[in-house]
Parts: structure tokens; sequence; C-alpha cells
């Protein structure tokens, strides 16, 4: 339900931006590509992480059954990003004194 009100009032505005006479169309791209943005209905490219070994760099050829986008990090870089999202969930959970 909320996607869909959403939907609805991402098209007003679109209407409105289209229906403007004063800017150009490239403006007028901006300005819906702002609004879609602002919607959050653009869909996110999926990455898919690659775990890379010592010496591989990233000069790395694509790996079979990897499919789309993917980045080549290493393992210690995982182990932080997970550390970091641990560590925010419990930020605001603490008691006051």
């Amino acid at each position: 339900m909320q996607q869909l009100k959403k939907l609805e009032q991402m098209k007003k505005k679109a209407e409105a931006v289209v229906n403007t006479v004063d800017i150009s169309e490239r403006e007028k791209m901006a300005q819906m590509r702002s609004i879609y943005k602002k919607a959050g209905l653009k869909e996110k490219r999926q990455v898919t992480y690659l775990v890379a070994k010592k010496g591989a760099g990233r000069k790395v050829s694509r790996p079979a059954g990897v499919k789309g986008q993917f980045r080549v990090v290493d393992a210690r870089m995982k182990k932080d990003s997970r550390k970091l999202a641990k560590v925010g969930k419990g930020k605001g959970k603490r008691k006051a004194k």
C-alpha cells in the first residue's frame, strides 16, 4: 500500500514536471530522475563480492557461475564491514544512567 501511494505521488509530480513549459528537456529529465530517486523505486544493482586470494589484485577474470556485476574484495574487508554492521545495530540500545 505504501509503495502504491508513493507511486501515485510520484506520478503527480512527474506530470507537473512534464507540463511545465519554462524549462528545457534536459532539466525535465534531471528533475524526473531525482523524483524517481527520492521515491526509492529505482532498482539497485546486485553486486556479487568475490573474495580474492593473496596476490590476486583487481585483474581477475570472471569466475564461472557469477552473473552480472562483481567486485573483487579481500576477506579482511568483508570481516570489517560485518563488524561495523554489528556495532551499528547495538548503538541505539544503550541504557541511560
